[in-house]
């Protein structure tokens, strides 16, 4: 047996019970015998209301005289349960507790002290008993085990009055057995008397409701945890959908970084950067350059270069991004596939990288994106290619594609880059299908 506390109160388990046979006596002596009958080692006993319980107290019954049998006081209709519990040793343990037909199943009140063998037990019993799946209770942890089975060990007035679990040690001395006979004589009304029917219907519909309500709340929980993973999308932001549209950041960015002149001042340009809203511009000191003249919104960063910083007005023409929300997106495959094409089709160069799905934690489950984050970039992009409408109306149309900035270097080389979100399951998007029907 194993000795417990919980909610202050000591509780044993670790007892193999039986029904009471017709005609049973309920005595010391008779308890006794039967306990010897299944092991030498039995030597304490606890009553339940039509049954009872046999365990060995290792030589030390004095060590649970004021305890009670866990399995005897928690009384509900049908509960099979797995349950991790520490002993007043601190040692952990497996408890497995069957209860089948108002009755502690013989072997429903066992410890263990691996889960493997505690996992056999339990679907041993569950085979035996015919029960389901979802009738079954498992507490993995020590605080879940304290946080279910609290709620029912609450000893109040009426089961200190009917002695309700408690344990009685079968080789106590003569002095000790007197001291008990008043306390036997209270458990054997109580199993013998119909006298608290009525206390005990509203018991047991009490229990009833307890364990109802425990199981619509694993039930509940289940329904939480199944309708945050199958829609994922309803719990990460879709900020492709609030960026700007290809279009408008290139039509931005361009009518402004075309007009940037190659000398400034005597400055040379060696780099231009849009992001959609400036144009960062980078100049290199030449020899008739003047530091008290710098080019326009310049500010001096080193002996030998100077930055501006120019607004840009917004895009001319509007360039609607419709029908790229989630479902929408290409899958990773796809993505890839295409910017490859723009490659040959462009004679452009292109990097693309993907990060992992974002992941977030919501009421302890586990809900990962369903998309992925990828960032391109295009090189040696073509002027003719940056001045052709088609080219720029065919960038916006691709779902999740965005631009981050457009960049001038030596005032002759372009290149763009951007992100591109993409799906990670296997349905391809609309534009590819009508792409292949083409």
């Amino acid at each position: 047996m194993r000795l417990v506390v919980i909610n202050r109160q000591p509780w044993a388990v670790g007892f193999q019970w039986g029904v009471f046979s017709p005609g049973f006596r309920i005595s010391r002596s008779g308890l006794l015998q039967r306990a010897q009958k299944l092991d030498a080692t039995y030597d304490m006993v606890a009553l339940g209301r039509n049954q009872c319980g046999f365990g060995g107290s290792g030589g030390n019954p004095e060590k649970y005289e004021k305890a009670r049998s866990l399995a005897g006081f928690v009384r509900m209709e049908l509960l099979l349960g797995l349950f991790a519990l520490k002993d007043v040793s601190g040692d952990v343990f497996w408890w497995v507790f069957c209860r089948h037909e108002n009755s502690v199943v013989g072997m429903g009140d066992q410890v263990f002290t691996t889960r493997e063998d505690a996992d056999a037990q339990l679907d041993e019993l569950r085979k035996l008993l015919g029960i389901e799946n979802q009738d079954i209770v498992v507490c993995s942890t020590v605080e879940d085990s304290l946080q279910w089975l609290t709620p029912l060990l609450r000893v109040d007035i009426e089961s200190l009055l009917r002695r309700r679990g408690r344990i009685i040690s079968l080789t106590m001395s003569v002095t000790l057995r007197k001291k008990r006979q008043i306390a036997i004589g209270a458990i054997i009304a109580a199993l013998a008397g119909c006298v608290w029917g009525a206390t005990l219907w509203h018991e047991g519909e009490r229990e009833k409701a307890m364990f109802a309500s425990a199981r619509q709340a694993r039930l509940n929980k289940e329904a939480q945890r199944g309708a945050l993973l199958n829609r994922p999308e309803d719990h990460f932001r879709q900020t492709w959908v609030e960026a700007p549209a290809v279009g408008d950041v290139a039509s931005s960015c361009l009518s402004a970084m075309f007009e940037l002149p190659v000398m400034s001042r005597g400055w040379l340009m060696s780099e231009a950067t849009c992001a959609g809203k400036s144009v960062t511009v980078t100049w290199e000191f030449q020899r008739l350059a003047n530091y008290l003249d710098l080019p326009q919104g310049g500010s001096l960063k080193s002996p030998k270069s100077a930055v501006s910083r120019l607004s840009v007005w917004g895009p001319s023409t509007v360039w609607p991004r419709n029908g790229q929300t989630y479902p929408n997106l290409l899958t990773q495959e796809m993505a890839t596939r295409l910017l490859y094409q723009l490659t040959q089709q462009f004679s452009v160069r292109v990097r693309l990288t993907f990060n992992a799905p974002e992941k977030r934690v919501i009421d302890e489950v586990t809900v990962t994106a369903p998309w992925v984050k990828g960032a391109w970039d295009l090189e040696s992009v073509s002027v003719a290619y940056l001045k052709d409408a088609k080219f720029w109306r065919m960038l916006t149309d691709i779902p999740g594609f965005t631009l981050e900035r457009i960049v001038l270097k030596k005032h002759a080389v372009w290149s763009l880059h951007g992100n591109i979100f993409a799906r990670t399951d296997a349905k391809a998007s609309s534009l590819m299908k009508s792409s292949k029907k083409k």
